[in-house]
């Protein structure tokens, strides 16, 4: 089976080729009549998993199909008898050019992004906003003139080559909106203020002895290493979590995920490589992570935050935060998880009460 970088990764000379290749698609797709279609898709293809998933799931209606680019999940049963609709088959041609409405969470590739337009697209997005993405970005900003001329141009004659294209773009309150009109600055697209549907459907379930650590994608540094520096991986922590009868379960970034399965932990750590945290995130007592934007989501269902990284300066200098995550961030991040335990403790017993 494909791993995900496979899904998401496009070579950047072949990206130029592919989208100028897709641009009579485009101008067929932008003319041919819509019907009462409504897509849905996630990860590029690769998935079931996030907004998207939940929002198809709980208003589903029979004008509703899952595009997947993922061959390997063409037997997998949404709902009852609805299953995804592979993206490069007739019908999936079909329904991708004729919807009027598209759901996205990743990037409007989790279609074939040119057959799309003309359709209603709405971003759904995979979190707030902590890093900076977009048109907020460094590589976006601190460019030429001539190059932003280029991709004015590009935006206007081929829009499909903008992974984060879209009319709209869901915010969850109303105080992000300033920021998701930042990140999607070169799209201009319609704020919509309405809750996640991934925290808006989540099952509730009973918080159980457990902590999750989600820690994100650094494109300097594995994740292993992470963990080792700031005492995850000791023998002190091992014992802890034994003594207390804890499950730790370590939940990696899609990005890391095949590269994590590699490696051997000790058996005090559980590994969660499903493809959507969502269906069970209720059941942790405690979040424990460092820049990801599980934080909100994390808060909104009510699960209690730790911070734990020993690179925030470094970090911020190669990602970028905005201030009000970076100053959340510095004020709350610890370096050991052995400052952590106590509150630890003191949460998850609570949580048992």
């Amino acid at each position: 089976m494909k791993n995900y970088k496979k899904f998401y990764h496009v070579n950047r000379y072949w990206f130029h080729i592919r989208n100028l290749l897709w641009f009579p698609i485009y101008l067929v797709a932008k003319i041919i009549p819509k019907k009462d279609i409504c897509i849905f898709g996630s990860m590029s293809g690769y998935a079931i998993a996030d907004n998207s998933k939940y929002l198809f799931i709980h208003t589903y209606k029979e004008n509703y199909y899952w595009i997947t680019k993922n061959k390997n999940l063409l037997s997998q049963e949404i709902l009852h008898d609805v299953f995804p609709v592979y993206a490069y088959s007739l019908k999936g041609i079909f329904l991708q050019m004729r919807a009027k409405n598209a759901y996205y969470t990743h990037k409007i590739d989790d279609f074939v992004a040119p057959l799309i337009m003309g359709a209603k697209i709405t971003a759904l997005w995979h979190g707030v906003p902590f890093k900076k993405i977009g048109a907020a970005e460094n590589h976006e900003i601190e460019i030429s003139n001539f190059k932003k001329t280029i991709r004015r141009l590009r935006r206007k004659f081929l829009p499909y080559a903008e992974f984060m294209y879209c009319n709209e773009v869901v915010c969850p309150e109303e105080k992000f909106s300033d920021i998701y009109k930042i990140c999607f600055g070169t799209i201009n697209p319609t704020i919509r203020i309405e809750q996640l549907p991934r925290n808006l459907y989540a099952a509730r379930i009973r918080k159980e002895r457990k902590i999750l650590y989600a820690p994100t994608c650094r494109r300097y540094r594995e994740v292993k290493d992470v963990m080792q520096k700031t005492g995850l991986l000791s023998k002190k922590f091992f014992d802890w979590l034994h003594k207390n009868n804890y499950i730790f379960v370590v939940r990696p970034h899609p990005v890391d995920m095949d590269l994590m399965r590699k490696d051997e932990f000790d058996k005090s750590i559980q590994l969660d490589t499903s493809s959507d945290v969502y269906e069970s995130i209720t059941e942790y007592a405690c979040l424990l992570t460092d820049y990801s934007s599980l934080i909100y989501d994390a808060t909104v269902l009510a699960i209690s935050v730790f911070l734990l990284a020993d690179d925030v300066d470094e970090y911020i200098s190669e990602n970028g935060l905005f201030d009000f995550a970076e100053k959340y961030i510095k004020a709350q991040c610890k370096t050991s998880i052995f400052d952590l335990l106590p509150e630890f403790e003191k949460i998850i017993n609570e949580a048992e009460k």
